[in-house]
């Protein structure tokens, strides 16, 4: 008997958030590709900050393997959040 292995759906760059989130000061991110150009915008120790790479996790399933577009949104929300708070440093 053979198994069918069902692939996760991918789904696009230009799927759009689960709501808009604008950046103090900043751009309006409305797509998991807006919210890809803005992470890779920012400089590497920036990146390199568990929140951020926990967003980008989120926002690279959601992108390329079909994972829930609200967690990406969250994620990203938070780590804007918490940049915001402790400064960009």
């Amino acid at each position: 008997m053979s198994r069918t292995v069902v692939k996760p759906k991918r789904q696009s760059w230009r799927v759009h958030l689960s709501r808009p989130i604008q950046v103090r000061n900043g751009p309006k991110l409305e797509t998991l590709a807006d919210v890809r150009d803005f992470i890779l915008a920012e400089p590497g120790h920036v990146q390199d900050r568990p929140l951020w790479q926990l967003a980008a996790a989120a926002l690279l399933d959601a992108a390329e393997n079909g994972g829930p577009i609200a967690l990406a949104t969250r994620r990203m929300e938070n780590a804007l959040f918490l940049q915001a708070r402790w400064g960009s440093k």
